[in-house]
């Protein structure tokens, strides 16, 4: 199966839910680091909330705080203020051994570098996601072979990332960060290695996996993407300047 093929499969719409509600629920979020005159301020009070099954642009200049953002809400980075809230689980008051627990059953995270480990197949890069998940090595790799699978790669798994292009390297960093099905998937720069071609075909792939009811948070300086999202959030200054609802679904 070819990237297009999956692409144009995931890209077909499951029936929508009767009412969509939200997944996330950010209130007052600030992150700033160090004190006084020294201080920097990544994110400055703001509040979003994050649609189940919603494909969500994150956009903004260099230092507008996207990146900040999706850190803290997929659990890499604690707020010093506000609250994030995410499938009922209040997340910014965890301490950092339950949040790290916490992101690895219910965040997938996507990379712009990919961060595949070099000595490892791509089926043992996205088995990694599984190895505190409490399974045995068959299932571990069954499960790995199934996301491969999803995201048209299964039959590179036996490959090396240095045998793989940059966009089959980003579709094994996508079946990696889905392999434990989890609510809400946050991918910084995903396209941002990629070239144009790859980029959009990795942008359908996550397209197609937010038809299928995976909330995804895209952080993007493409706007051309970005347009194709249900809703783009542009930020400047580490606040939200703008929220605006596109084509949607």
């Amino acid at each position: 199966m070819n990237a297009t093929s999956v692409a144009t499969t995931l890209a077909v719409p499951a029936a929508p839910p009767a009412v969509r509600t939200a997944l996330v629920h950010v209130r007052d979020l600030t992150r700033i680091w160090g004190k006084g005159d020294a201080a920097q301020v990544g994110v400055a009070s703001v509040d979003l909330d994050v649609v189940r099954g919603e494909l969500l642009a994150i956009i903004g200049p260099s230092g507008s705080g996207k990146s900040t953002l999706g850190a803290l809400l997929a659990g890499i980075d604690t707020p010093t203020s506000g609250s994030i809230v995410v499938d009922g689980i209040r997340i910014d008051q965890m301490k950092p051994d339950r949040l790290a627990a916490w992101r690895g059953g219910n965040v997938g995270i996507v990379f712009q570098d990919f961060h595949l480990l070099p000595t490892l197949t791509a089926a043992e890069n996205v088995e990694l996601a599984l190895e505190f998940a409490g399974r045995s090595r068959r299932g571990r790799r069954r499960l790995a072979l199934d996301s491969l699978e999803r995201v048209g790669m299964a039959g590179q798994a036996r490959k090396l990332p240095a045998q793989l292009s940059g966009g089959e390297q980003q579709r094994v960093g996508i079946a990696r960060a889905m392999v434990r099905e989890p609510a809400l998937l946050v991918a910084d720069e995903p396209t941002g290695s990629l070239d144009q071609a790859n980029g959009h075909e990795v942008f359908e792939l996550l397209t197609g996996l937010a038809h299928h009811g995976t909330t995804i948070v895209f952080i993007t300086h493409d706007l051309a993407l970005a347009s194709a999202a249900d809703r783009v959030v542009a930020m400047i200054d580490g606040g939200i300047d703008s929220i605006t609802a596109r084509g949607g679904r």
